[in-house]
């Protein structure tokens, strides 16, 4: 009974085999002699009406296959995508071996209503597009595994054939795209009637440079430079801007390209190998790199000039200083020379003679730097000076030529000596000048 069974099982799968690999082979663009240009959009492959193989006669699948593309919300690759849906089919479901369908038919056997239903389900959507729904891009990875290595990337709104499915709950799927094959999270391709409504939600475009272009950080000509691209190079679209058209460069970068450079066309972008994702990337990365050094050097140069100029204010400050010193000087041997009687009548003042004139600070390492002075009083600045207490008394008011008045409140200095408290970024000098003292 159980040969008996074998027998029945290979024959079916013989009569399967027969039937279904002469319309994949027949439908092979050499063999069949289909045009490798880009074909119109209501040629193109849908998900409406799921591709997979079938018994019914060649005539009733063109007919029910023009019914369901006439519709305006399938989704569609660009015209840039040169594939057919018998060519898709023939590319990209791989070929069953007779041993491989005997076993998936005894599977079948033990499997429940509802996972069969699950499983067919499954199979229709193989061959079928399906569209990438993410935020930015989508890693493509070698191996149904999230440590495999990344082998491409897919942007919203990108065009995918689906190929197989891996894991418990299907939580895999394997894509075709581009240049891209390689395995996802099945979570974020969305097939079916679902993917019809986004398609027609979204309208997804695709730019396609029809000369070399520069592309900006913004829409504007006088904003940076991100990259240059060559005449053929394709971005899906994210909007528009000004005589701009914003299009996603790499899953990190997007720019601005003026409209006049590139062809628009409706459509599914396709997939990006690593090795293409990076290439445009490098550039974008480059030309960042010159910019910032560019920044640095201008930053630097400008830091430079403006210590340069600090220090020339510094030395113009200096030799102004010196100048009325030798001035101030100069003008007390006059008036010394003319008579010392002007000089010491001032009425309500006694004179004390010519001092030497020092300056200090809260910033002081002496002990006058401290706020508490000698008398008790906290020092202040433009007030407080320090004197020799058995010369000038401790609460007197001194005037100094060219300095004004000042309290006597601190100690710490010798005889012909007057110290005054100043702001730290004038604790700085030695002068020779007339004091006097409050009678």
């Amino acid at each position: 009974m159980k040969a008996l069974n074998r027998i029945i099982v290979c024959f079916m799968a013989a009569i399967l085999l027969t039937t279904i690999f002469p319309l994949w082979t027949a439908a092979s663009p050499l063999e069949a002699g289909i045009s490798s240009q880009p074909i119109p959009f209501g040629d193109r492959p849908s998900l409406v009406g799921a591709t997979q193989a079938s018994e019914k006669a060649a005539d009733e699948a063109a007919s029910a296959r023009q019914t369901v593309e006439a519709e305006e919300s399938v989704p569609r690759f660009a015209d840039t995508i040169d594939l057919t849906r018998e060519s898709a089919k023939a590319e990209y479901i791989p070929f069953t071996s007779i041993a491989d369908l005997i076993a998936e038919i005894e599977a079948e056997k033990e499997m429940t209503p509802s996972e069969l239903a699950a499983k067919q389900e499954r199979d229709n959507l193989i061959g079928t597009i399906g569209v990438v729904n993410v935020s930015r891009s989508l890693n493509v990875r070698q191996e149904p595994d999230g440590d495999a290595d990344i082998v491409g990337k897919l942007y919203q709104n990108t065009g995918v054939y689906i190929v197989n499915f891996d894991g418990e709950e299907n939580e895999w799927t394997y894509i075709s795209s581009g240049s891209v094959r390689g395995w996802v999270v099945s979570k974020y391709i969305v097939t079916g009637e679902l993917a019809a409504s986004l398609y027609e939600a979204m309208q997804p475009r695709v730019a396609t440079l029809v000369c070399e272009a520069k592309v900006m950080t913004d829409a504007d000509a006088q904003s940076n430079l991100m990259v240059e691209l060559d005449k053929g190079a394709q971005f899906p679209v994210l909007g528009y801007k000004n005589d701009y058209v914003k299009v996603q460069l790499s899953a990190s970068s997007d720019g601005y390209i003026e409209t006049e450079y590139v062809s628009i066309n409706e459509g599914l972008f396709c997939g990006r190998t690593l090795a293409e994702e990076e290439s445009v990337q490098d550039g974008v990365d480059l030309n960042e790199e010159i910019r910032r050094k560019i920044l640095e050097e201008k930053k630097a140069a400008e830091e430079a000039a403006a210590e340069a100029a600090a220090e020339a204010a510094a030395r113009k400050a200096a030799a102004k200083a010196a100048s009325s010193s030798k001035s101030s000087s100069s003008s007390s041997k006059k008036s010394s020379s003319s008579g010392s009687s002007s000089v010491q009548s001032q009425e309500g003042w006694k004179y004390l003679g010519r001092f030497r004139v020092t300056f200090y600070c809260v910033n002081c390492n002496s002990p006058r730097g401290s706020r508490k002075t000698a008398s008790g009083a906290k020092a202040k600045e433009g007030v407080t000076c320090a004197v020799k207490s058995s010369q000038i008394p401790l609460g007197s008011t001194v005037k100094v030529s060219g300095f004004g008045t000042w309290t006597a409140q601190d100690t710490g200095v010798g005889r012909n000596q007057i110290d005054l408290f100043v702001d730290p970024d004038e604790c700085d000098g030695l002068y020779y000048r007339d004091v006097w003292v409050k009678k």
